[in-house]
């Protein structure tokens, strides 16, 4: 799907419809998610990226829905058993020195669908990497918003990172 979300961009920008140099990947829990590895798998492609609630570390994943009563299914699915490396691959946060382009992660702490720690362990493989990165941690929020706070939060810090890496032109 990331090379779906690749083509898309190449399509518009070929159709003059996106202007190519003024691209940002944004995107909310799996769009986050597509933020997270167009920043570390294809940041030739964007000019910055925003991650709002992502997952970040694919074998943190594989280990958290060991709880499911799905589990067998969604790990058969989902993930291939037999390629521990291959779920580091399609891990950001195993990806992060390849963040070439700014990047914004916005998480709230109490977030049950994607745990909070998945932004954390980002964030230290950004820091190890000496990455270009900031980080909004939103205390007593789930995996969305529910008071108009946590919107405004949220789209207050998009805008102005938005204003300051995709300037008009």
């Amino acid at each position: 799907m990331q090379d779906d979300l690749n083509d898309g961009v190449k399509w518009a920008a070929d159709q003059g419809i996106a202007d190519a140099k003024r691209v940002c990947v944004l995107g909310w829990s799996y769009g986050g998610y597509a933020a997270l590895m167009g920043a570390a798998r294809d940041s030739n492609l964007f000019r910055c990226a925003v991650a709002t609630a992502p997952v970040a570390n694919i074998p943190r994943l594989y280990d958290e829905i060991g709880w499911s009563a799905f589990k067998n299914t969604a790990r058969g699915n989902f993930f291939n058993d037999n390629d521990p490396e291959g779920l580091k691959r399609s891990s950001p946060y195993h990806r992060a020195d390849g963040v070439n382009i700014p990047l914004l992660i916005i998480h709230g702490d109490k977030d049950v669908q994607a745990f909070v720690q998945h932004s954390r362990d980002m964030i230290d493989a950004l820091k190890k990497s000496n990455k270009n990165f900031e980080y909004i941690e939103i205390p007593n929020m789930d995996h969305a918003p529910s008071t108009m706070q946590e919107h405004l939060q949220i789209l207050t810090a998009w805008e102005k990172f938005l204003k300051v890496h995709l300037p008009a032109s």
